[in-house]
């Protein structure tokens, strides 16, 4: 296995993965909410599901969003990654929730520094019969290939999550174009496929030029109801599925 240069290690941040505790209990409670909900409850999020599409703005390094909502009549899709039915709009796409009544949750992960807790994580979706949906930056890809070849495995969607998890916001469209590309190359020499149309920002920075911009790429961006940080004591699964609702 490849391992990383000791000036990346240096560069990396704690923010990673939930820890494979925390990600276990999360999913045994998360599936335990949904049970007896009618057919379809789980999801990953796909490029066949319909999302929201909004304008945002954003502030590094933990981007909040304002957004406006547009109900559609689609329903959850549990597919794996395709390329999208319909053109993202020049303005772009973003995923925040999908409408709908149904107890659905939808589990993502971003990967960027540490595969340590993949093992947990995997066997907790596996152990509960959960989906879910993996964003992977390229130095993940490139450094960890073993732990891209289990998700790939385990049947989860994978999307890009960057090259190097760099601001958005604060690198040229050059560089935003390179990051993108860089990461699909290496996520399909290891295996993953195209990760188009699954994108994350890295730290959840983003505004309205980088929404258009990844978009015209190939590119939705796929955001979130709710970080767990769960590197801190304070935030207990408990705590994390206060913020749980319908869509």
């Amino acid at each position: 296995m490849n391992r990383p240069s000791k000036a990346r290690v240096a560069g990396r941040r704690r923010r990673s993965w939930c820890s494979a505790a925390h990600a276990g209990v999360l999913v045994a409670v998360l599936a335990w909410w949904l049970w007896g909900c009618e057919a379809g409850g789980e999801t990953t999020l796909t490029s066949g599901t319909t999302g929201t599409s909004a304008p945002v703005s954003s502030s590094a390094p933990y981007a909040t969003t304002t957004t406006t909502t547009t109900p559609t009549t689609s329903e959850p899709a549990t597919t794996s990654t395709t390329v999208p039915s319909s053109p993202i709009p020049p303005g772009g796409k973003e995923y925040v929730r999908i409408p709908g009544e149904a107890r659905v949750v939808a589990l993502t992960f971003d990967a960027a520094y540490d595969p340590a807790p993949l093992d947990g994580i995997l066997a907790a979706l596996r152990a509960e019969g959960v989906p879910a949906t993996f964003f992977l930056t390229g130095e993940f890809a490139e450094d960890f290939p073993d732990s891209v070849a289990a998700i790939v495995a385990a049947g989860h969607p994978i999307g890009s999550h960057s090259h190097s998890h760099p601001d958005f916001t604060q690198i040229s469209a050059a560089q935003v174009r390179s990051q993108l590309s860089r990461t699909a190359d290496l996520l399909q020499k290891s295996g993953a496929g195209d990760p188009s149309p699954l994108f994350r920002f890295p730290y959840g920075a983003r505004d309205v030029e980088t929404l258009a911009l990844v978009g015209r790429e190939g590119y939705v961006s796929v955001y979130w109801t709710i970080d767990t940080l769960d590197w801190k004591p304070e935030r207990t699964p408990r705590r994390s599925m206060r913020w749980c609702s319908p869509s």
